[in-house]
């Protein structure tokens, strides 16, 4: 589940600075070791804030999160709703992302409300329009209008991701036509993963030849945005 992915990244990088109990830590590193399937990068992040996925950061969710399944329900209805369109979802992988919405809750405070209804239409747009097991999607398939829709989505939930993250909030240490083009940069390196399959965060030379370009252009936008946003 790709908001899954998106949302355990921002944890991951806010719970590395917080002090946990060193049994729960311990607990914690075992499941990211074993989960960890491929290295992580420092630039080409498995979460790239925004378009780009599963261990659980226990550091940061509280025990509310793991009671309260309601949570992933007010984005998709339920489970059993959205197992009826994506039908490759796990109840785990269900249970999962209600438990990260816990954590999300816990570190925007009052602003998580705003925050879950673009995660909504966000969820919404993934199960209707996304491919690779519904997480990402073809914008270039998409009808201009609403491409440029979900353009405006993406742009205006990246905010919360950046607080997430822990990092300073692009769209306020940006200029306008310099965030456009940040947001639009990920949209196509969605777009390369739907339309070839490959892992979220990955490199480059990863990315069948005929893409490459593509790809590799888009990374170096967002990758020279996210240092300038991080120098000032």
């Amino acid at each position: 589940m790709e908001l899954e992915r998106q949302i355990e990244g921002s944890l991951r990088k806010r719970a590395a600075s917080l002090q946990a109990p060193e049994r729960l830590d311990s607990m914690v590193m075992e499941k990211l070791t074993r989960s960890q399937a491929r290295p992580q990068r420092t630039k080409g992040r498995v979460f790239p804030r925004l378009a780009a996925s599963i261990a659980l950061v226990a550091v940061i969710l509280t025990a509310s999160a793991f009671a309260n399944p309601s949570l992933a329900d007010r984005i998709y209805g339920s489970f059993e709703q959205l197992k009826q369109q994506v039908i490759t979802v796990t109840l785990q992988e269900y249970q999962r992302f209600g438990m990260k919405l816990g954590g999300a809750q816990k570190a925007l405070g009052a602003d998580y409300p705003a925050f879950e209804k673009l995660m909504r239409e966000v969820g919404a747009a993934k199960v209707a329009y996304g491919k690779q097991g519904y997480s990402s999607i073809d914008f270039a398939a998409l009808a201009p209008e609403k491409r440029q829709e979900l353009k405006q989505l993406y742009a205006d939930i990246q905010p919360y991701f950046d607080r997430l993250n822990g990092d300073p909030v692009l769209k306020e240490r940006l200029t306008p036509q310099e965030y456009e083009e940040y947001i639009e940069a990920t949209l196509i390196r969605e777009t390369v993963y739907a339309q070839t399959g490959v892992t979220p965060g990955a490199e480059a030379e990863e990315v069948p030849e005929a893409q490459r370009a593509e790809y590799a252009k888009a990374l170096e936008t967002i990758r020279m945005y996210e240092e300038k946003s991080r120098a000032q």
